[in-house]
C-alpha cells in the first residue's frame, strides 16, 4: 500500500508541475454522511466517501471527468440504492422520504448531492459501474454556462465535488468516520477544466488520487533521508 501511495504522489509531483492548477484526485471519508448513513439499518456497516478535484489555486471549472476506473481496494462494495429510486447521477430529494437509503446512494456529480428533478450532469454512453467503483467512461456539464463544475476553496486549496461512493463490507484502515482519506481506493480518471467561459480549457488524462496523509509524510521522510545522502556522500 505503502508502496503504490509513493509512487501515486511521484506522479501527481509531475503531473502538478507540467499543468500547474490540478493536484489530483482526493477520496476522503465524509463523517457526517457516514454517520448518518450508519443510523440506517440497510447500512448499518457503510462507509460514505466523497471524491474531490483539488487544484492549488482559484477559480477553476470542472467540465468533464473522463475515462474513469477505479475501484476499493479493501473488499468492500458499492451501495447502490434499487429501483425506482436509485441512479447514476444526484438523486432527487423529493424522493428521500420514501427510501431513506437515497442520499447516501453512490452516484457521480459536479457539486450536487441533490437536485429537484433535473440535473445538468450527463453520463458519457460507455459509462459503467463496477461492483466496488466505476469501471469505465465518465460525466460532463451538459450546460456548461452555468459553471456547476467551480471549484470552492478548503483552507489552502480549492475543490469540486465529483461523486459519491457508499460502500458496505470489507475492512477499514481507519474504522469509522474520518476527515481524511484512508488510503482504500486505487485507479486514475481524465478531467477537463477551465476558468470558466471562454478561457482556455486543460485536459489531462489518467490524474491518480492523492495519496493518504501518512504516506505523504513517508514520502517527505524518503526525500529527507536521500539528502542527507548525498550531502554525506
Amino acid at each position: 500500500m505503502m508502496i503504490r501511495a509513493l509512487t501515486l504522489a511521484a506522479g501527481l509531483a509531475a503531473a502538478s508541475s507540467a499543468h500547474a492548477g490540478f493536484v489530483g484526485w482526493d477520496m476522503r471519508v465524509d463523517a457526517a454522511a457516514t454517520s448518518a448513513a450508519q443510523g440506517v439499518a440497510a447500512l448499518a456497516g457503510a462507509t460514505v466517501y466523497r471524491m474531490y478535484a483539488v487544484f492549488d489555486d482559484a477559480d477553476n471549472v470542472v467540465v468533464n471527468v473522463f475515462n474513469a476506473n477505479f475501484s476499493t481496494t479493501n473488499g468492500s462494495t458499492l451501495w447502490q440504492t434499487p429501483a425506482p429510486f436509485g441512479g447514476s447521477v444526484a438523486p432527487n430529494s423529493g424522493f428521500f422520504g420514501f427510501d431513506p437509503t437515497l442520499q447516501f446512494d453512490s452516484f457521480v456529480t459536479l457539486n450536487e448531492l441533490s437536485n429537484t428533478g433535473s440535473t445538468t450532469v450527463t453520463l458519457d454512453n460507455d459509462f459503467a459501474w463496477s461492483a466496488n467503483g466505476v469501471a469505465a467512461g465518465g460525466w460532463f456539464n451538459s450546460s456548461p454556462p452555468n459553471l456547476k463544475g467551480a471549484s470552492v476553496q478548503n483552507g489552502s486549496v480549492w475543490e469540486t465535488l465529483v461523486g459519491q461512493f457508499t460502500v458496505v463490507g470489507g475492512t477499514r484502515e481507519i474504522p469509522g468516520p474520518t476527515g481524511n482519506g484512508d488510503g482504500n481506493w486505487a485507479g486514475l480518471a481524465g478531467i477537463t477544466f477551465n476558468k470558466g467561459i471562454g478561457t482556455t480549457t486543460v485536459q489531462l488524462a489518467d490524474q491518480g488520487f492523492i495519496p493518504t496523509p501518512g504516506a505523504m509524510a513517508l514520502f517527505g521522510l524518503a526525500g529527507l533521508t536521500a539528502s542527507r545522502r548525498r550531502r554525506s556522500a
